[in-house]
């Protein structure tokens, strides 16, 4: 699987997922304040699943009908690097490789695969 961590999201998210092998592209590394659209859709033409707090990228799938590779949208009261961190590892540990091409939602108590209309 390969990632694309969105700039709100934070370098400990990235550190995380590169320190357990994964290919990791950072927003906020590789290009901070490059619009939204444009990260989708170099997502899905990489083939990477985005992971941000930023519920924008929910409205261009679910109102725009525009197409992603796999998008974890992390939704925590407290929303602070360690909170994100353990969110996208219960992610990866419940469902592993089955996130990719879904829209999911981690808030601080479940985890949810988002259908889209």
């Amino acid at each position: 699987m390969q990632f694309l961590v969105d700039e709100c999201t934070g370098a400990a998210v990235t550190e995380f997922l590169r320190d357990r092998g994964f290919d990791v592209l950072d927003a906020q590394e590789s290009g901070p304040g490059t619009e939204d659209l444009d990260w989708l859709s170099l997502a899905v033409n990489e083939k990477r699943v985005l992971i941000t707090d930023d519920k924008d990228f929910g409205e261009a799938v679910y109102r725009d009908h525009l197409p992603h590779a796999g998008i974890v949208l992390l939704r925590l009261s407290k929303s602070t690097p360690a909170t994100r961190v353990e969110a996208v590892e219960r992610v990866l540990h419940q469902y592993g490789e089955s996130i990719v091409g879904q829209f999911i939602v981690a808030t601080d108590q479940k985890i949810r695969f988002a259908r889209l209309r």
